[in-house]
């Protein structure tokens, strides 16, 4: 299982490589107690995308305030950008939980 470096454990940077383990310049995305954390989340809400078609980011944006989630999005929907469009309904995870698993790791 993945552990954190020191370097890593003051951050507060949320980004994916923050919890990936990286072997010898390879990521192991497979090997992330981030992704079994999201994975075993089971409060999830919908969305209905009504606007900002194929923009991730900004979809993101309307939901938690901030476009660096924007990955969680497609990791937890397993969608590509592409599928992203109007009238769909996608789940998310409400920040608060996010936040908390980011906590437990």
């Amino acid at each position: 299982m993945y552990t954190r470096t020191k370097e890593y454990v003051r951050s507060n940077a949320t980004d994916a490589d923050r919890f990936i383990e990286n072997i010898k310049s390879i990521s192991d995305y497979a090997n992330s107690t981030l992704l079994k954390y999201l994975d075993e989340c089971d409060t999830l809400l919908d969305y209905t995308i009504t606007k900002y078609e194929c923009r991730v980011d900004l979809i993101s944006k309307d939901i938690y305030k901030s476009d660096r989630y924007s990955w969680i999005l497609m990791y937890i929907n397993r969608m590509s950008i592409e599928d992203f469009i109007r009238g769909r309904v996608i789940k998310y995870i409400p920040i608060k939980y996010i936040e908390q698993i980011y906590d437990r790791i």
